[in-house]
């Protein structure tokens, strides 16, 4: 009986050991980039909703370069496409990708949606992968908002919830 529970105790002080420094870091990271404005503080569960941007850009060109450059700088994700049509963003550990999607404007605004397309779960326990997914999400979403904002102080952002499906 004491053999059971010291191999319980044992186990649970491995577990700890390897996904406290992980967490410790994120932590760490997310009140840094808070405190500078690299990170919006959103509701936890931000990432089920697609948001929709609507502004006058002026220079469509410019906007699309500091877009780019604006995301880069995130260091979360690679990205492919044209903002003419849509952009894929995947996140760089692979375990997500979200889409910026131009849409159809009557009125010579630009528009888009964003929003997560993939999600799949790794070697992490469930709960700390989806952190550290919306850590970096929230970081590729506040990237994008203030370009908006930089280029159209007026823009105008509505959100809409997401309809998740799993896949077994």
């Amino acid at each position: 009986m004491v053999w059971i529970i010291l191999f319980i105790v044992v186990v649970m002080g491995i577990t700890l050991a390897v996904l406290l420094p992980g967490a410790i870091e994120d932590g760490k990271k997310r009140k840094a980039a808070l405190a500078s404005g690299d990170l919006i503080k959103r509701n936890p569960s931000f990432y089920k909703d697609k948001e929709f941007f609507k502004a006058n850009i002026q220079d469509q060109d410019a906007f699309f370069n500091a877009l780019s450059e604006a995301v880069k700088r995130t260091q979360v994700c690679s990205f492919s496409g044209n903002y003419n049509s849509s952009v894929v963003y995947r996140g760089n550990r692979g375990q997500w990708s979200a889409s910026l999607v131009r849409l159809q404007s009557d009125d010579g605004s630009v528009m888009f949606s964003f929003g997560l397309s993939n999600y799949t779960s790794g070697g992490r326990t469930e709960s700390m992968q989806l952190a550290r997914m919306s850590m970096d999400l929230n970081f590729l979403l506040t990237a994008i908002e203030k370009t908006f904002v930089q280029f159209d102080p007026q823009t105008q952002v509505n959100v809409q919830a997401i309809n998740f499906k799993t896949h077994y």
